[in-house]
């Protein structure tokens, strides 16, 4: 794909990578791909690709998939249309969708706006957001005011991971709960011992967390 890309033809990268989309773990190439169409000039054909997808890595994300759509109407133009559409995704994060809302309004001319979502939005990534356009409309002294200190993104961290441990969304704490409880039992009593592979997988993401 890279060496049809580099000799210019980019519709026959595009074309090649296409069904390595249909893998979950394949999510790179589908923003390749796009990123390919636009920086070709072809925003709206990117549009189409995406739409087009289905299975593998689109069915699993479909947040990530919502986010490169509303990037793609920004790059087209589609500014308004993708304003709608950002206002009226579901928000199962608070302030999930508040930074590229805010993006979309400042390339509509309504940075006002924009910046006034971000000053109200509760989500950790606001705050970036929100000082990269105060330096864009001229403004990097409230730019700096607004970045979080060290200890406060650091709070703000622990803060969302505590909160995530709590929600367990992938039952992480019962399943090492269960494993554990089964490691006392003396050798066939208790519930059935999960399998090694899975305990280490299990500790190896909770540590990685």
């Amino acid at each position: 794909m890279g060496l049809l890309a580099r000799q210019g033809r980019i519709d026959e990268a595009v074309e090649t990578g296409l069904p390595a989309c249909r893998d979950h773990d394949n999510g790179h190439v589908v923003h390749w791909i796009l990123e390919l169409l636009v920086t070709d000039g072809r925003p709206g054909r990117a549009l189409e690709v995406l739409d087009n997808l289905t299975g593998g890595w689109v069915d699993g994300h479909p947040e990530d998939v919502q986010h490169l759509r509303l990037w793609l109407l920004g790059q087209a133009g589609r500014h308004q249309e993708g304003i709608a559409l950002a206002t009226a995704l579901p928000r199962d994060e608070p302030g999930l969708w508040d930074s590229i809302l805010a993006d979309l309004l400042e390339a509509d001319g309504r940075a006002e706006e924009a910046i006034a979502v971000l000053c109200s939005s509760p989500h950790r990534n606001a705050a970036e957001s929100l000082a990269g356009i105060l330096v864009r409309t001229g403004r990097p002294a409230e730019a700096v005011a607004v970045i979080p200190s060290t200890a406060e993104q650091r709070a703000a961290y622990e803060r969302a991971e505590r909160q995530w441990k709590e929600a367990d969304p992938w039952g992480v704490a019962a399943a090492l709960a269960r494993t554990e409880q089964d490691e006392k039992q003396p050798e066939g009593q208790g519930q059935q011992r999960a399998a090694p592979d899975a305990v280490m997988t299990i500790r190896a993401r909770t540590a990685r967390r």
